[in-house]
């Protein structure tokens, strides 16, 4: 025994007479996480190890705990009766959708202001878009439930920065010096920035030294290169207390550790977005990746694509604007006012003008008060009439009256009964008047 301890004793200061080190990572230089590609990692549900162990990912479903991945509890689906939800469909809080039902004739599902109950009137859905969602389910305000798409962006989660269905990244935890066994130099706190570790107070120590990086230890270091780490962006540690700049990305469109791997330049991967992310139904919009997206046709009756003034969704605008309190709804009906205090302003217009019969003034034989003719504008869209009569005496033949706004096909004819010189049939004198 005590021969083999000599030459175990001879072997480890050959070793060191040669210039070979123990490896950067292991259990003395890692205490409290794995080890990938020779760097100390800590724990997390990519990088789960433990004591300078090789580091693995843990499977869907699980957690990291201490250096094992753990599964996470079950989800028991909620119920609609415990969200007090009786139609529509609504999130069971798994990821999964309920069905609460139908309503009953002559009330529909929200139209009373509560999501998923039924109530008096129609009620309108609402968008990812309007709510400000991008990721996640969410009710539509009325009876289904919105899909608001997945986070693209690496290291972002749905709801991850505080806001519910939007996506973004928890609060980061720096790690230390003491975490990581180092006790010199400058190392990454796992959070975007550097941590200071000291310097080095024992005679003939040096930071690396010894082999393990921003460790103290006796000996001679020899520092890594960007190269021999395949970076080529940002700082990176040199392996013996320094930090290592690796340069700028040039190529255009290109950030650091933009394709996922830290200090490489790249390009982040595209992910098209949906019409239902953005809130569309209809014709073509851009996926954000540089093709345009088909978001079908409008198949409801009156409705057009952007007809109820927002682009891409399908909709029906009111012929008139709607009264107070009343909204227009997607097929072209106001809607949601009270029916009991209804005020309108009716707009009319003055027509007036002369009337001639082959250039000179028509006349009658036998009037007094009855007028030699009539003028009548009828609507042509609408259908209402308005005649306005011609005076029996006076030159010229004048009329004046009211109309409404419109579009109006403009019609003559004469008196018989009291002889004038207009024939009695009607004669289109103007096809489409318009008056507004």
């Amino acid at each position: 025994m005590r021969a083999f301890a000599l030459l175990a004793a001879s072997l480890s200061l050959a070793l060191l007479a040669c210039g070979l080190t123990e490896a950067p990572c292991g259990p003395s230089t890692c205490p409290s996480g794995c080890c990938e590609q020779g760097v100390c990692r800590e724990n997390s549900s990519l990088t789960c190890g433990t004591a300078g162990g090789a580091c693995q990912a843990c499977p869907l479903g699980s957690t990291c705990s201490l250096g094992s991945c753990l599964s996470l509890p079950t989800c028991t689906p909620t119920t609609c009766a415990r969200l007090g939800k009786d139609c529509g469909q609504v999130a069971d809080g798994c990821g999964g959708t309920l069905s609460c039902g139908d309503c009953a004739a002559g009330s529909s599902c929200g139209a009373g202001g509560t999501p998923n109950v039924c109530g008096a009137g129609s009620c309108t859905p609402t968008t990812c878009l309007a709510q400000g969602k991008n990721c996640g389910q969410l009710s539509d305000g009325c009876s289904s439930v919105l899909s608001c798409g997945t986070c693209a962006v690496a290291g972002e989660t749905c709801g991850g920065g505080g806001t519910a269905n939007v996506c973004g990244r928890g609060a980061c935890t720096p790690t230390t010096c003491a975490a990581q066994g180092k006790n010199c130099g400058s190392i990454p706190d796992g959070c975007g920035g550097m941590l200071p570790c000291g310097t080095c107070m024992t005679a003939g120590e040096t930071c690396g030294g010894g082999g393990a990086p921003n460790v103290c230890g006796r000996g001679s270091c020899t520092a890594t290169t960007c190269l021999a780490q395949g970076k080529n962006c940002g700082s990176i540690p040199d392996g013996c207390g320094t930090m290592l700049p690796c340069g700028t990305c040039m190529t255009a469109g290109e950030t650091c550790g933009g394709g996922g791997t830290a200090n490489v330049c790249g390009r982040p991967a595209c992910m098209p977005t949906t019409c239902a992310a953005q809130g569309k139904n209809c014709g073509d919009i851009p996926d954000g990746c540089g093709s345009m997206l088909p978001c079908g046709p409008c198949t409801v009756a009156g409705q057009t694509c952007g007809g109820g003034g927002t682009p891409n969704v399908c909709g029906a605008s009111c012929a008139v604007s709607c009264p107070s309190g009343f909204t227009c709804d997607a097929s072209g009906v106001c809607v949601g006012g009270n029916v009991q205090g209804l005020s309108f302003d009716v707009r009319t217009f003055t027509v007036s003008g002369t009337v001639t019969q082959n250039g000179t003034v028509p006349t009658a034989t036998s009037c007094s008060t009855s007028p030699r003719g009539f003028v009548v504008f009828t609507e042509t869209t609408r259908g209402y009439t308005f005649t306005h009569a011609i005076p029996c005496m006076g030159s010229p033949a004048t009329f004046t009256g009211l109309v409404y706004p419109g579009t109006y096909r403009v019609t003559v004819y004469g008196n018989t009964s009291v002889g004038s010189t207009l024939p009695g049939a009607s004669q289109v004198v103007q096809d489409a008047l318009v008056v507004n």
